[in-house]
């Protein structure tokens, strides 16, 4: 039988579909960030983060590091291959920031310089989101001039101070969440920002390191680097204070250990073996450790849970969590949620997306008009009245065409915009003793579906909190305020909700 050369090869297309993996607009952004961060060597790295106004156009710019230079552009372009990466680097794969590009836009510009040297030079494809065939030779020099009319700040660098700058243009629909973006980024680089090796900037706002408060009453566990055999560890375990427990991140706080490598957040809410879910002191546990010689996945969002290295670190970390966890059990512990409380949130959270959905159905109806009398008639105008008399229909006569008069405004439906965001659904509601916080704030279960808590630690709850109307009260309010309605709006569809739930006979 007769041999022949076999040549692997990969197609384009198949780099496009992996790009679509990534779970969130924010994990895509932040392999931007980590390409410079893996490159500062020890050097104080300035990073911008910019969106356009127009939302068509990110730019990731930073200046302080290594940069990149015409060697580390080639190596751009080697998808998985490359320059070797070190333990001190957060990347390995040779594929994050570019695959990022794809799931984020269409075309991608890069203009950099690499630190000590004069030359600048500029990759530009206009369609990497799409392309499937092999691009070459897209790189060239540009000059000083060039550089400063297209990278933004250029002219406040030193004249050998390495920079890079990338721009994404064509942003796909629905890859812009400002908000949630600094959030998480605050979250996930807070070891680097607070020991001073990175500065990130977000639309022009200086992030700060998000802050985890140290109970004074439970002493805190430290863990010098330790070799685990394969794996090596250091951080610390502690628990919160009381009244920290409740609203971060915009989301509900998740007790546990914060993972990180190279000081980039990896994952939080590592239990290692303990039973953290449930409500009470527990959730005050949390921590941070430092992992090396053993790699995240390609996305930096988990660990090998499967290799014998990770094994050990449970095991080693279940014990280092224990004196933390015993401290907590031995405390007073919250009086538990009653069924009767679980049943009333049932109860409410029925009623309200009952009278959501009412209340949007009649907006929509020609017929119907709302509790405050005014017609739902299109425009929010009265049909006109027609005057008595026989019409003349071939006079020439023009009669001065009137300004239209409007007297009423046309009616906003905010129930209507609202039901439709939560696909005709409205959060679930969750009771948690909070201590001294909010009246109410925004959690998530384990799915990521959001919930509204409302504290039973509220002075107000635990006067009057063993009701319906004041159950209520807080969950409307709480959901509305998410599209940020003025105050006038806010206390007039509360009180448009609840008198018509409670008109209806619910709950």
């Amino acid at each position: 039988m007769a041999l022949f050369n076999a040549v692997e090869t990969i197609g384009r297309k198949a780099l496009l579909s992996l790009s679509e993996s990534y779970a969130q607009i924010a994990d895509a952004v932040f392999e931007l960030i980590d390409n410079p961060v893996d490159h500062s060597h020890g050097r104080l790295l300035n990073i911008d983060v910019n969106f356009s106004k127009d939302d068509k156009t990110l730019t990731v710019y930073d200046h302080g590091g290594r940069g990149m230079g015409e060697e580390e552009l080639i190596d751009y372009l080697a998808w998985g291959d490359g320059a070797e990466h070190s333990e001190d680097d957060i990347g390995e794969w040779g594929v994050g920031g570019k695959s990022a590009a794809i799931y984020l836009g269409e075309g991608l510009d890069i203009r950099c310089r690499k630190s000590g040297e004069t030359e600048i030079f500029h990759l530009q494809d206009p369609h990497w989101g799409s392309r499937t065939g092999l691009i070459e030779n897209p790189v060239k020099k540009i000059s000083g001039v060039d550089a400063a009319k297209a990278v933004s700040n250029f002219n406040a660098l030193g004249p050998r101070e390495g920079f890079t700058e990338v721009t994404i243009s064509g942003l796909r629909e629905g890859r812009r969440d400002i908000s949630k973006l600094k959030q998480m980024a605050s979250e996930t680089y807070r070891q680097l920002i607070h020991t001073n090796r990175v500065v990130i900037r977000i639309d022009g706002e200086l992030l700060k390191p998000m802050d985890i408060p140290v109970s004074t009453s439970i002493p805190v566990v430290g863990i010098p680097s330790t070799n685990l055999g394969g794996i090596r560890v250091k951080g610390s375990v502690w628990a919160t204070e009381r009244d920290a427990v409740g609203h971060r991140m915009g989301m509900r706080w998740r007790a546990g250990i914060r993972t990180n490598y190279n000081g980039r957040r990896i994952t939080y809410g590592e239990q290692f073996g303990h039973n953290l879910a449930g409500k009470g002191n527990l959730q005050r546990l949390t921590g941070e450790i430092q992992i090396s010689h053993i790699k995240p996945n390609t996305q930096k969002t988990d660990w090998d849970r499967d290799s014998l290295e990770w094994q050990k670190l449970e095991k080693f970390m279940h014990e280092k969590m224990s004196p933390v966890v015993a401290a907590l059990r031995n405390l007073s512990t919250v009086k538990p949620i009653s069924r009767t409380q679980r049943k009333r949130a049932q109860r409410v959270k029925r009623a309200v997306e009952e009278t959501f959905s009412r209340l949007a159905k009649e907006a929509l109806s020609p017929t119907k008009g709302t509790l405050s009398g005014q017609t739902n008639a299109p425009g929010g105008r009265k049909s006109p009245t027609p005057k008595p008399g026989p019409k003349t229909p071939n006079s020439k006569k023009r009669r001065k065409k009137q300004p239209t008069k409007n007297p009423t405004a046309p009616p906003k439906n905010p129930v209507g915009s609202l039901v439709r965001r939560l696909n005709g659904s409205v959060p679930d509601i969750e009771l948690d003793a909070l201590g001294h916080t909010e009246r109410s704030h925004w959690g998530s279960r384990d799915d990521g579906a959001k919930t509204v808590v409302i504290n039973t630690d509220f002075p107000v709850y635990k006067g009057v909190g063993e009701t319906d109307e004041y159950m209520m009260d807080t969950f409307v309010r709480h959901i509305l305020q998410e599209d940020a309605l003025n105050s006038g709006e806010l206390r007039h569809e509360t009180d448009r909700i609840i008198w018509t739930a409670l008109k209806a006979g619910t709950p």
